[in-house]
């Protein structure tokens, strides 16, 4: 029960800051800069709930696993365990650098193209 918990809390805060930003708010996190020099606290806010999130989702599944482990008697399952961590951990690094990455970027653009389009037509009606 505990273990369960810790991973909904946790894929939600690192899910969160991807889910609840607009594609423009976080393409421009890289992109600007303040006048001081120095980043911004609120910068890291991402960085934060996904750390914590992960720690989470990490504790989580270590408990689930090391309480179904204990459970079944069964050690040999923790070799079985380690290998689908590694595999899954493997093939999702590969699809959030690859096909995820694209399809969140082609999005991004988008929505400063949009925002420029805007721009542009509510200038030329100003204009008009």
């Amino acid at each position: 029960m505990i273990g369960i918990s810790c991973e909904i809390s946790g894929a939600v805060l690192v899910a969160g800051d991807f889910v609840f930003a607009e594609s423009k708010e976080m393409a421009a996190r890289d992109m600007t800069f303040p006048s001081s020099g120095i980043p911004e606290r609120r910068s890291q806010r991402g960085a934060a709930l996904a750390f914590v999130g992960v720690i989470l989702v990490a504790t989580g599944f270590l408990l689930q696993l090391a309480g179904y482990i204990v459970d079944a008697n069964e050690w040999p399952l923790a070799l079985v365990a380690a290998a689908v961590v590694l595999a899954t951990f493997a093939v999702g690094h590969r699809l959030a650098r690859g096909w995820v990455m694209d399809k969140l970027h082609a999005r991004a653009v988008d929505a400063f193209e949009e925002a420029r389009r805007t721009a542009m037509k509510a200038r030329s009606d100003a204009l008009e």
